[in-house]
């Protein structure tokens, strides 16, 4: 759903490139000047209008909290609205939506699993997403390179998600476990790598694969 505005633009990224051409780009990111406000009335229309209900899955990344310039209670809004639904709420915790910088850019000192619970309270997840850094920088671990048994069910537990897909990065090559909660253990049927041609939309392609992988492990689960 893009915003549309007389004067602002959906949204712009300025790149340029390094010195080194293996380098990463350097970009400006349009955070606040922008057409993209994320409205809740819009958004409980176009909802309605798509029907959106308990057999949809709706994928949310947190650069909306970026965008509500982490109001704890305006990212709450939108997320409330899309649990409402019923639809299975994903949400991906980007590693670059709380890089000092953005957070820099928003006005914001700090932004931990504290103010993250304040965001998903009364919030009805399906799955969480995020990398073992994102979950370093909101305080979940001190340094931990990898999920083991005791990170994975604290971080369902905490977000109180039926599944968690957790990326971490082995020696050079990147990876991620897809988990579920069941009983009081947490239960991994898939520790995968990603292809290692590092290229553009590789995170979307491994979610598509775990979405995939998840819903094989559903019906298997309810056939048995």
């Amino acid at each position: 759903m893009l915003g549309i505005h007389e004067k602002k633009a959906t949204g712009f990224v300025d790149i340029t490139f390094t010195a080194d051409p293996a380098g990463p780009f350097h970009y400006r990111w349009e955070k606040r000047n922008n057409a993209n406000d994320y409205d809740a009335k819009d958004l409980r229309q176009a909802i309605e209008l798509a029907a959106v209900c308990d057999s949809d899955y709706a994928f949310v990344s947190s650069y909306l909290f970026v965008q509500k310039l982490f109001v704890e209670q305006e990212i709450k809004e939108v997320l409330r609205i899309i649990s409402d639904s019923q639809a299975s709420l994903i949400l991906d915790l980007v590693r670059k939506s709380f890089a000092a910088d953005v957070l820099n850019d928003c006005q914001v000192d700090n932004f931990d699993k504290t103010n993250l619970q304040q965001c998903l309270a009364d919030v009805r997840l399906y799955a969480i997403i995020g990398e073992m850094s994102t979950f370093n920088s909101l305080g979940f671990t001190q340094g931990q390179d990898s999920p083991d048994q005791n990170l994975l069910l604290e971080l369902v537990k905490f977000f109180g998600a039926k599944w968690i897909i957790c990326r971490y990065v082995k020696g050079r090559e990147l990876h991620q476990k897809i988990a579920y909660l069941s009983g009081d253990r947490v239960i991994v049927i898939r520790d995968e790598q990603a292809d290692s041609d590092m290229h553009v939309g590789l995170g979307d392609e491994m979610f598509a694969n775990a979405l995939g992988v998840i819903r094989t492990q559903e019906s298997i689960n309810e056939g048995a």
